[in-house]
């Protein structure tokens, strides 16, 4: 069974990459080139909305909510169906 119960495993296999940590992080900024759209509208929404939560809540917030929510959603991910 893969993470939440489900068949799949997220990130193909294994669940958990202990030696392979930056598998988390990197689909935040690697994206299939099939949709360029998806790209441009993820950087001007980083380049908006990250603009706004820098100036209310500093950059150390911007960049751990980043990372934290990156991770999470590598972790979470259950592939294309």
């Amino acid at each position: 069974m893969g993470i939440l119960g489900t068949p799949r495993a997220s990130l193909s296999t294994p669940i958990l990459y202990h030696d392979d940590w930056w598998r988390y992080i990197a689909n935040a900024f690697l994206h299939s080139t099939n949709f360029i759209p998806h790209v441009l509208f993820n950087g001007l929404a980083m380049f908006y909305i990250g603009g706004i939560v820098e100036r209310l809540y500093g950059r150390l917030v911007l960049v751990a909510t980043f990372l934290v929510t990156a991770a999470a959603g590598s972790a979470l991910w259950q592939g294309p169906t």
